[in-house]
């Protein structure tokens, strides 16, 4: 896998792994909620670019895994029948 995909190319994986990771709208859409609230308070409440980075990684991290132990039990569930 190369390390710099172009934005379709990432689209496309991504739109293949959709069923492996069950989670990840919703890692999408609070990052995207995470980022506009940035905006709003980014007056008031300065956040160094390093935090901001870093509770995106963990947002994504976090539902990555979680739809992966998911999708393995599920996956498990099913070779046992």
């Amino acid at each position: 896998l190369p390390i710099f995909l172009g934005l379709r190319s990432l689209y496309f994986l991504l739109a293949g792994l959709m069923d492996r990771f069950v989670y990840l709208r919703t890692g999408l859409a609070l990052v995207l909620g995470f980022v506009g609230l940035k905006m709003i308070v980014a007056d008031y409440v300065p956040l160094p670019r390093s935090l901001s980075l870093g509770v995106i990684v963990l947002i994504l991290a976090v539902t990555i895994i979680v739809s992966m132990l998911r999708t393995k039990n599920d996956h498990a569930a099913e070779d046992r029948k």
